[in-house]
């Protein structure tokens, strides 16, 4: 049998499977990449009603496919591409306006490593290039390029699993449009998340600012609600808190009010 027929789920003897059966191959090439969900902030006193959503995905462009976890996000070896969009709406204006939208393409490469460190039971690492721009003209334009580096621990806890990933970015061009962007972002980030796969989990991602008093904190508390809906609603409760500067691209070097809660609705984590 060919690899074309094997690609497109021919079968042994030749003939053809039904569609759903040759598009198999593909949606098992894609996966969760950063969470995707739909957010709402309640204006309290003089803060203002906001949105926030973000959706992301990851393609594999090279290597065998697997079945993966969608909570774990778990990933086969290869090459992937992810597209990830992170949008601001600010829901009080007369135009009700989206404040920002960052556009996040990356190509990277994930590769499983043999054993482990401080007896984790999965070891990887990612590596590739990363594009961040938020799509404005003059000066509210926003662009960076960069290479990164991403090792990822994960150990399994009793019933549930703890996963470390530190992230390391070496920026590729001078940032004419945002120069002092490293001192807001920094070159290091730190993802750490734990829980059950069909229970709670708090995500919490650190960006150490290169001046570290502009670093940032959120934290993401997140629970299917298939077991709140009887099954008829799949989806996450989710509650996200941002602390520090730099939540979004256009405003990279401005503190977010303080403190920032928000409510909503996850299709990944």
């Amino acid at each position: 049998m060919s690899l074309v027929a094997c690609a497109y789920g021919a079968d042994i003897e030749g003939e053809s499977s039904s569609p759903a059966k040759r598009l198999d191959p593909l949606w098992r090439r894609t996966l969760p990449y950063e969470p995707t969900y739909i957010l709402l902030e309640p204006g309290f006193g003089d803060r203002p009603h906001n949105a926030k959503f973000q959706l992301s995905v990851a393609f594999q462009l090279l290597g065998d496919p697997l079945d993966a976890s969608p909570d774990l996000a778990v990933r086969p070896d290869g090459l992937f591409v992810a597209y990830s969009q992170t949008s601001f709406w600010d829901l009080e204006s007369e135009s009700e306006p989206f404040y920002d939208t960052s556009y996040r393409p990356q190509i990277f490469w994930h590769q499983s490593l043999p054993g482990s460190v401080f007896n984790s039971s999965d070891l990887a690492i990612e590596a590739g290039y990363a594009h961040e721009s938020n799509g404005q003209a003059g000066a509210d334009s926003r662009a960076l390029n960069a290479l990164f580096a991403r090792p990822l621990f994960a150990w399994e806890i009793g019933t549930g699993f703890l996963r470390v990933e530190p992230r390391v970015v070496l920026y590729l061009n001078d940032l004419p449009d945002n120069p002092d962007l490293p001192d807001y972002r920094g070159h290091l980030d730190l993802t750490v998340l734990g829980g059950t796969t069909d229970g709670w989990q708090l995500r919490a991602q650190a960006r150490m600012a290169d001046v570290l008093e502009y670093s940032s904190l959120q934290l993401d508390l997140s629970h299917p609600i298939s077991d709140w809906t009887g099954g008829w609603l799949h989806g996450y409760a989710y509650l996200q808190s941002y602390l520090g500067y730099s939540e979004s691209l256009l405003g990279y070097d401005q503190r977010s009010a303080q403190p920032r809660l928000l409510a909503g609705f996850g299709i990944t984590r």
